[in-house]
């Protein structure tokens, strides 16, 4: 007799879903075509799945090994059914861009579950506003709104968006409950190498959106440090700090192998000038990009009241000095 979770099948339904809309998403309300010189270059374009010393995007191995991946996809699977060459890119952009950003959905619910400590259901409730808030942030115009999963063209969308998205999904899994210590992991061996291979192709991504994986590693070494240091645990007791840190110190080592061979690129040769930061964040806020100030006050609103409430509930069943540590703790997937 087949016993049924219906859990399982109530977060697979609504993951198909999310999946469908997104699909209807960009085939018939914003579909994805290539139409200008960067993204006819890299529709057909090839390279090695790893660094490449002295090329022009010498660590830039997600997006331009994806995004051809995905165009050979919508040729050689797609266009038998839909006799269309445009048409067949356009529906294998749609079908891989919707995929990522449900996993990153799911990334985003499994999080609020584990991390969070929320019920199924309101972690589900939650995963619905937090990817709809990526659309209404900015709906503050009746047509041509922007959202965060915007980007000019094709090629911006997958050397931009993509390793956002990708990093931050990264960030949500391993601050989800996974543990730090290498030796430590209970995952099964195939989900292992999969979370190292993500890994890999989040710092190998875009050099800026890297940071967002690299500095969650950071804070994470941080926040055990001081931790460890104020409980008295860390004095001569080095080697088990760095192991319990294994995998944000490799993380961080990776990403020092990114930014030598970044700086090794032709790119990084034409980059003489620093950022503005402040002029950035100038136009960030001034820019006419429709903000609905409704939606980011009520996404303010409740954010934090899910996160008093989370570290309330440790509290009363653990402990202040419990609460304490989960409020912390919380912070590297929330910075993320």
């Amino acid at each position: 007799m087949i016993h049924l979770n219906k859990s399982k099948i109530k977060t697979t339904c609504f993951f198909l879903f999310v999946f469908i809309g997104l699909l209807f998403f960009y085939i018939s309300a914003h579909p994805l075509y290539p139409f200008d010189a960067d993204d006819w270059a890299y529709v057909s374009y090839r390279r090695f799945a790893a660094p490449i010393l002295g090329a022009w995007n010498p660590g830039k191995v997600l997006p331009e090994t994806v995004f051809p991946l995905v165009s050979s996809l919508g040729v050689y699977v797609i266009k038998p059914f839909v006799h269309d060459y445009l048409n067949s890119l356009m529906v294998s952009y749609g079908i891989f861009f919707s995929l990522v950003i449900t996993v990153y959905v799911w990334t985003f619910c499994r999080w609020c579950k584990k991390k969070a400590l929320l019920s199924g259901t309101l972690s589900l409730a939650l995963s619905i506003l937090f990817l709809l808030f990526h659309f209404l942030i900015f709906c503050g115009k009746l047509e041509n709104n922007y959202y965060l999963f915007y980007a000019g063209d094709l090629n911006c969308l997958f050397n931009y968006t993509l390793p956002a998205i990708v990093n931050a999904s990264v960030v949500l899994y391993l601050d989800s409950g996974i543990s730090m210590n290498l030796l430590e992991l209970k995952e099964e061996g195939f989900r292992i190498g999969l979370l190292f291979l993500f890994i890999y192709l989040s710092l190998f991504s875009n050099l800026y959106h890297s940071i967002i994986l690299s500095s969650y590693a950071f804070l994470r070494i941080v926040i055990s440090f001081f931790d460890r240091k104020k409980s008295g645990s860390l004095k001569g007791n080095m080697k088990r700090f760095l192991l319990d840190n294994s995998l944000p110190f490799i993380i961080l080592i990776l990403w020092s192998v990114c930014l030598f061979y970044e700086w090794q690129g032709m790119r990084a040769s034409y980059a003489d000038g620093a950022i503005d930061i402040p002029l950035t964040l100038q136009f960030f806020f001034t820019a006419d990009l429709g903000w609905n100030k409704i939606v980011v006050f009520l996404g303010f609103v409740l954010f934090f009241t899910a996160i008093i409430m989370a570290a309330g509930s440790v509290k009363k069943n653990s402990g202040s000095n419990e609460a304490r540590k989960y409020f912390i703790s919380l912070s590297p997937g929330c910075f993320a």
